[in-house]
């Protein structure tokens, strides 16, 4: 029985490279690279326990199995007819074994180049290992016992660690990522509590969404120099992290704040900086007083969000837009100055700003967008510029103080289901 077992064990890499990194106790496994050139026959979609779709290239993705089999074993085939066409088999789609706890073993061949996010999430009865593919190139994460996960060494052939890859690996303590990565995915270390530190290769470009948020217990790590892309929410809830602004990309773009978000007071950010992403500094709700540099052209939706104690702020000359949720919920901002560079409020922009008593819309704006201005209860007086041609629905929705002025005639303005109901007055001066 148990050689057996060994036998399955070794055929969850037929067609794929799997790396086998686990610590249990003073006892660690040494690397396994495993290859195979088989190649299975084709395989009759209609008969088969796996579920496919075409993905139009004559390719196709496995996009989940039949539950009701409850299946030990599954051999993905490297070709599948589907409806009479044969097709490659290219893909795994996202969650295709999702909860298969039955599943022991999964033979994967040379043919997958794609591999989606928590496709073995929940298959604890996998051997626990490191799955690397595509040649080697691409590192898909932990498959089987996340408890196992816990010293992990990602082998120097990989290019990009996946979407997902170590997502709630709450037993991880240390992660050696090779000098050929160039990106890191979205949710990658998502919720890797027991991380205390981590050094990111030179090599790496772009840092996905989510990458390191709920990393709880980090307390160290270094964003190197060529990073050009660092996705929202990367660093939420690494709140061990030293409190600071970070700013990348040879200094032209702010990430926003990092670690505890308490101690963000009074910031000033720095002259090169040219963007200010999405979220960088949502939900800092200590935060007094900003100074934005004159060429920051761009500020990002919900970059301000939730900064309750902000009081007033000046837009940059530079800004085209204020995206959408920039400064929702900044109750205590009284107000802001809004350069005559801005074309567009959009949605939500300063909804719930109830401390805001005044506002001007400069002429260069020509929409203001879905409950931009909903909540304002302090707004009193606003003259509507005739460069405006569109106030979306809710605008201004619950401002009963406001008495609004716009400098054009009615059917030159579409105003739409709820922009003005609520305001005290509305007046049309041509």
């Amino acid at each position: 029985m148990k050689r057996r077992l060994l036998v399955v064990i070794m055929a969850i890499a037929v067609g794929a490279e799997l790396l086998a990194v686990a610590k249990d106790g003073n006892n660690q496994k040494k690397s396994e690279t495993i290859n195979s050139s088989i190649d299975t026959a084709i395989v009759d979609a209609s008969t088969s326990i796996l579920e496919f779709s075409p993905l139009g290239d004559n390719s196709a993705k496995v996009t989940g199995y039949k539950k009701e089999e409850n299946p030990t074993s599954i051999d993905i085939p490297s070709k599948v007819k589907i409806d009479g066409k044969v097709y490659k088999v290219t893909n795994i789609g996202d969650k295709a074994f999702d909860g298969c706890s039955s599943l022991t073993s999964i033979t994967i061949p040379e043919s997958v180049t794609s591999i989606g996010g928590l496709v073995f999430y929940g298959c604890d009865a996998l051997p626990p290992h490191l799955l690397v593919y595509d040649n080697g190139t691409k590192c898909y994460g932990w498959v089987g016992d996340k408890s196992k996960c816990t010293d992990v060494t990602i082998p120097e052939s990989v290019t990009s660690i996946s979407y997902q890859a170590f997502y709630g690996c709450s037993s991880l303590k240390s992660i050696k990522i090779p000098k050929s990565v160039t990106s890191i995915g979205h949710w990658a270390f998502y919720g890797c509590s027991s991380l205390t530190s981590i050094m990111i290769p030179e090599s790496v470009t772009s840092i996905g969404w989510h990458a390191f948020e709920n990393c709880s217990s980090l307390t160290d790590i270094k964003i190197p120099e060529g990073v050009t892309n660092i996705g929202n929410w990367a660093f939420y809830g690494c709140d061990e992290l030293p409190p600071h602004l970070l700013v990348y990309d040879k200094g032209t773009k702010c990430y926003g704040w990092v670690g505890d978000k308490s101690k963000c007071i009074e910031v000033t950010i720095p002259e090169s900086v040219t963007k200010i992403d999405g979220y960088a500094f949502n939900g800092c709700s200590s935060l007094t007083s900003i100074k934005i540099p004159e060429d920051v052209t761009s500020i990002d939706y919900h970059a301000f969000e939730g900064c309750s104690s902000l009081k007033c702020i000046t837009i940059p000359k530079g800004v085209t837009s204020i995206d959408y949720q920039a400064f929702d919920e900044c109750s205590s901002l009284t107000s802001i100055t809004i350069p005559e560079s801005v074309t567009s409020i959009g949605d939500y922009a300063f909804e719930n700003c109830s401390s805001l008593k005044n506002i001007k819309i400069p002429e260069s704006v020509t929409r203001i967008y879905h409950a931009a201005f909903r909540g304002c209860s302090s707004l009193t007086s606003i003259t509507i510029p005739k460069s405006v041609t569109s106030i979306e629905q809710e605008a201004f929705a619950g401002c009963k103080n406001l008495d609004v002025v716009i400098d054009n005639k009615k059917q030159n303005v579409e105003i739409k289901y709820g922009a003005l109901d609520d305001c005290k007055s509305v007046k049309f001066l041509k």
